[in-house]
């Protein structure tokens, strides 16, 4: 199959990746409501995690006020505070990643579903790179058969959101596919 044939299919399929306005918001909409709920648990978590942090601090310089009183031996000192440190880092690791990932999903998301809204549109007035771009975000795999059909797909997070939707190719293929099914259920 030329190359060009093979192009022209898979820009076709792009006609097929479109969220209404409508949809597109509803969609935007739910999935922030679910991010609400995640990041209202996750800010339990961080105050937790906060408090562990200060008792952290505050134990720290509890050993550092005991080994000054002569009470901790030294290698004693070096041992918990070397402990003390590595939960601290791992703490300020959570604190950090928590922090900026809802809002790193969020900003995700909302271009996800931007483009979904005219991928075609999109797809048409990119450069060859960005179009090679565009399929590697959009398709896991993209089957094209001899006659010209064309089946793909999807990556994540596409997969979930584009879920409903049927390529336009496949669309006449339904009735044909549900006679089938009524064959079969009848034998």
């Amino acid at each position: 199959m030329l190359f060009d044939t093979v192009a022209d299919l898979i820009e076709d399929e792009y006609r097929t990746i479109a969220l209404s306005p409508d949809l597109r918001d509803e969609l935007e909409l739910h999935v922030n409501e679910d991010f609400d709920a995640l990041n209202a648990a996750a800010a339990t978590e961080r105050r937790g995690l906060s408090s562990q942090r200060d008792k952290l601090t505050s134990e720290r310089h509890k050993l550092l006020q005991a080994h000054y009183a002569g009470a901790i031996p030294l290698e004693l000192l070096k041992t918990e505070q070397d402990r003390i440190a590595d939960q601290l880092g791992r703490i300020e690791e959570r604190l950090t990643s928590a922090a900026t990932s809802y809002e790193k999903i969020r900003q995700t998301l909302a271009e996800c579903l931007d483009l979904a809204r005219d991928c075609h549109a999109a797809y048409i007035q990119s450069d060859d790179h960005n179009r090679r771009i565009f399929n590697q975000a959009f398709f896991k795999r993209i089957y094209i058969d001899e006659d010209g059909g064309v089946r793909f797909d999807f990556e994540p997070p596409f997969d979930q959101l584009l879920a409903r939707l049927i390529p336009a190719a496949q669309h006449a293929e339904l009735p044909q596919q549900a006679k089938q099914k009524a064959r079969q259920h009848t034998r």
